[in-house]
């Protein structure tokens, strides 16, 4: 009679070996499977960009041509660039102008709410 041993399962190992709970085993799991994502993407990027790591983007900027107008900078990057660190970064700027855009309206709304109407009519 041969002598085998079941493997273990990772579920197992890890409550064994950390001592919490199964909730946080998925939680760490999950992570893991976020990161090793991130990873393949990462080395895709590399391979498309012909560069060894992705900490190279920011060495490889999009050329501009030498009478671009700095008003139209970003126009441009949107346009040609092909460097996701570029296009990120203008998706970032993009996000932070939305947040930070305030209508007159609301400002007067905001700051003449305790004058009556009839005040100003």
């Amino acid at each position: 009679m041969e002598n085998t041993t079941v493997p273990r399962r990772n579920l197992d190992r890890f409550l064994t070996t950390t001592g919490k709970s199964e909730k946080e085993y998925y939680e760490w799991a999950s992570e893991v499977g976020r990161r090793m994502h991130i990873n393949t993407l990462d080395k895709m990027v590399c391979a498309k960009l012909g560069i060894y790591t992705v900490a190279h983007l920011a060495l490889m900027p999009t050329p501009l041509p030498p009478d671009i107008d700095p008003e139209r900078v970003d126009e441009h990057l949107f346009e040609q660039s092909q460097n996701p660190l570029e296009i990120a970064k203008l998706w970032q700027q993009a996000c932070a102008d939305a947040d930070a855009w305030v209508s007159v309206e609301s400002v007067l709304d905001e700051h003449l709410a305790p004058f009556p109407k009839e005040d100003f009519e």
